[in-house]
Protein backbone atom coordinates (compact mmCIF):
# COMPACT_ATOMS: atom_id res chain seq x y z
CA UNK A 1 0.00 0.00 0.00
CA UNK A 2 1.10 3.94 -0.80
CA UNK A 3 1.14 6.13 2.22
CA UNK A 4 0.94 9.86 0.91
CA UNK A 5 2.81 12.21 3.26
CA UNK A 6 0.45 14.86 4.57
CA UNK A 7 3.02 17.30 4.56
CA UNK A 8 2.96 17.30 1.14
CA UNK A 9 -1.07 17.80 0.00
CA UNK A 10 -0.68 21.43 0.29
CA UNK A 11 -1.11 24.12 -2.13
CA UNK A 12 0.95 27.50 -1.23
CA UNK A 13 -0.24 30.69 -0.13
CA UNK A 14 2.05 32.72 -3.13
CA UNK A 15 0.07 30.47 -5.45
CA UNK A 16 -3.01 33.06 -7.61
CA UNK A 17 -2.97 31.19 -10.47
CA UNK A 18 -3.41 27.76 -12.00
CA UNK A 19 -2.95 26.23 -15.44
CA UNK A 20 -5.19 22.81 -16.28
CA UNK A 21 -3.82 20.46 -19.17
CA UNK A 22 -6.77 18.31 -20.13
CA UNK A 23 -8.92 21.22 -18.83
CA UNK A 24 -12.60 19.44 -21.71
CA UNK A 25 -12.62 16.53 -19.56
CA UNK A 26 -15.35 16.26 -16.81
CA UNK A 27 -13.50 15.84 -13.91
CA UNK A 28 -11.01 18.11 -14.98
CA UNK A 29 -13.19 21.00 -15.87
CA UNK A 30 -15.11 20.92 -12.61
CA UNK A 31 -11.84 20.97 -10.39
CA UNK A 32 -11.36 23.77 -12.91
CA UNK A 33 -14.56 25.51 -11.98
CA UNK A 34 -14.37 24.48 -8.08
CA UNK A 35 -10.47 26.56 -8.01
CA UNK A 36 -12.10 29.14 -10.07
CA UNK A 37 -14.82 30.06 -7.42
CA UNK A 38 -12.26 29.26 -5.15
CA UNK A 39 -10.95 32.71 -6.09
CA UNK A 40 -7.54 31.34 -8.49
CA UNK A 41 -6.82 32.72 -11.41
CA UNK A 42 -7.35 29.54 -14.07
CA UNK A 43 -6.38 28.94 -17.77
CA UNK A 44 -6.47 25.75 -19.44
CA UNK A 45 -5.37 23.73 -22.58
CA UNK A 46 -6.81 20.32 -24.10
CA UNK A 47 -6.12 18.63 -27.25
CA UNK A 48 -10.46 18.75 -28.15
CA UNK A 49 -12.25 22.01 -26.86
CA UNK A 50 -15.84 21.08 -27.45
CA UNK A 51 -19.38 21.51 -26.11
CA UNK A 52 -20.58 21.16 -23.30
CA UNK A 53 -17.64 21.57 -21.35
CA UNK A 54 -15.73 24.03 -23.38
CA UNK A 55 -19.87 26.59 -22.71
CA UNK A 56 -19.07 25.59 -19.08
CA UNK A 57 -15.37 26.75 -19.37
CA UNK A 58 -16.61 30.31 -20.43
CA UNK A 59 -19.09 30.80 -18.88
CA UNK A 60 -17.16 30.64 -15.64
CA UNK A 61 -14.43 33.02 -17.71
CA UNK A 62 -11.52 30.42 -17.71
CA UNK A 63 -9.38 30.73 -20.87
CA UNK A 64 -8.90 28.03 -22.82
CA UNK A 65 -5.86 27.19 -25.29
CA UNK A 66 -5.85 23.67 -27.33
Amino acid sequence: MVTLDPQLNYLPEDVKSIHIMGICGTGMAALAGMLKASGYIITGSDANVYPPMSVYLEKQNIELFS
